[in-house]
């Protein structure tokens, strides 16, 4: 009897330390995820900002292109 209460015991003791093992390994994929996550978040901000910055140097670009067209035209006109 007190050789099946041992047993018992020890068995109890191994399945709480697969417990403790099984949370601590799903807890560092999680963590893992998470930071995983938030890189991916940072790099689509990092993207999203030079979308930004590269449809305003577009536009600024277009601006000057059309300036610039314009003072061609008069230019060629005066010396017509």
């Amino acid at each position: 009897m007190e050789d099946t209460f041992e047993g018992a015991t020890s068995l109890e003791k191994e399945l709480q330390e697969i417990d403790i093992t099984y949370a601590t390994e799903k807890t560092k994929k999680l963590v893992s995820i998470e930071e995983n996550i938030a890189k991916i978040e940072q790099r689509v901000n990092k993207l999203k900002e030079e979308q930004a910055n590269i449809e305003k140097r577009k536009r600024t670009n277009n601006f000057k292109k059309a300036r610039n067209t314009k003072r061609n035209r008069k230019f060629n006109r005066r010396n017509r």
